[in-house]
């Protein structure tokens, strides 16, 4: 079976950093008539449609978005769909779910690439100090990580719409977006700002973002909406467009392990006060910073109580080796010393 282990992640990742690196530091010019709100297409989960869009007859409000708004809230979901087109080639997308959750801290992340060379889906969940990676091909990487390293509660999702909102912009009116009543504009992107994206030259754009406006919610984006049009450098015509919205905003939100995250064994102890826990299926990757004979030692007590009998324990260096058996199934121990105290242990399980 062909490998992809998270490559197509990783590259969704760089296109993303290139849209925030793309739109910094430019000045847009006046913007074009409003286009009216476009669709939102390759949702996942379906989402109540918008009424009719009422027209601005008020004094026009300033384009005012919260800065972190997403941290003043208590869950919500959000959706990214970014597809892209290239003359006589077929439409490629990438999907970006995300749900998270203050009270308890978690969030899940799920990215679905369709159309191009590399199309699958990659899980991201965190819960409290453990995170999972997971993929239909690779299986799932589960680790742990402290406070300081953990994703703070509403850093959104993995892209910050309220870069859009340094161009110039014309008031459209009030619309309901979500179950969010939310204030409508259209904003001029000048094609440098996108050009970060496309290996040519963009010819055209067209955008509009809509922001909560409720009395007690901060003022974030419920709604962003950006095509374009161009010309890549091998002179086909390319065109794009994004959609990302925020919805269940404050809504009763549950996030689970993801499927097929199993941890550790229940027979394989580990170590008190372990830290930097890598799980790989039969892979179990920790560190402490206790030395390497106390380690060694606490296997040698702890194993036998859960059925393990021992077998050849060896010494390389500083470096020592165990094996242990249960059954039909074998456990390789490696405790290796690290230069700053410590050591690393990796524990291997061979099994039917």
């Amino acid at each position: 079976m062909k490998q992809r282990p998270f490559l197509w992640g990783a590259i969704a990742l760089l296109v993303l950093a290139a849209i925030a690196c793309s739109l910094g530091g430019k000045t847009a010019t006046p913007p074009p008539a409003a286009t009216g709100t476009p669709p939102s297409g390759g949702q996942a989960t379906p989402l109540p449609p918008s009424p009719t869009e009422e027209p601005a007859t008020e004094e026009a409000p300033p384009l005012e978005i919260a800065p972190n708004a997403l941290e003043n809230l208590n869950s919500y979901r959000a959706r990214l769909v970014m597809r892209q087109t290239v003359e006589g080639g077929a439409t490629e997308t990438l999907t970006m779910e995300q749900e998270e959750t203050r009270e308890p801290a978690a969030r899940r992340i799920v990215l679905t690439a369709e159309g191009g060379d590399n199309p699958g889906t990659l899980e991201l969940v965190q819960i409290g100090d453990t995170s999972w990676m997971c993929s239909p091909d690779s299986g799932c990487i589960q680790t742990q990580q402290s406070a300081e390293e953990a994703t703070q509660f509403g850093e959104g999702i993995l892209f910050k719409p309220e870069d859009f909102a340094s161009s110039d912009y014309r008031y459209v009116g009030r619309d309901t977006v979500n179950g969010v009543r939310s204030r409508h504009y259209t904003l001029e992107l000048t094609p440098e700002m996108l050009e970060g994206i496309v290996s040519g030259t963009v010819t055209a754009t067209n955008a509009d973002i809509w922001v909560a406006d409720e009395a007690g919610m901060p003022a974030y984006v419920t709604r962003l909406t950006v095509s374009w049009e161009g010309t890549q450098e091998d002179g086909k015509k390319i065109q794009g467009d994004w959609t990302y919205e925020v919805y269940d905003v404050n809504k009763p939100i549950t996030i689970q392990p993801p499927e097929g995250a199993t941890g550790a064994p229940e027979d394989i102890p580990i170590y008190p006060g372990a830290t930097d826990q890598t799980i790989m299926g039969t892979l179990i990757m920790f560190s402490s910073a206790d030395p390497v004979e106390d380690v060694a030692e606490f296997y040698r007590n702890e194993m036998p109580g859960q059925g393990w009998t021992a077998g050849e324990e060896s010494t390389l260096g500083n470096v020592v080796m165990q094996e242990w058996t249960k059954g039909d199934r074998k456990a390789s121990l490696m405790i290796s010393p690290k230069d700053e105290g410590g050591c690393t242990v990796m524990i291997s399980i061979e099994q039917p």
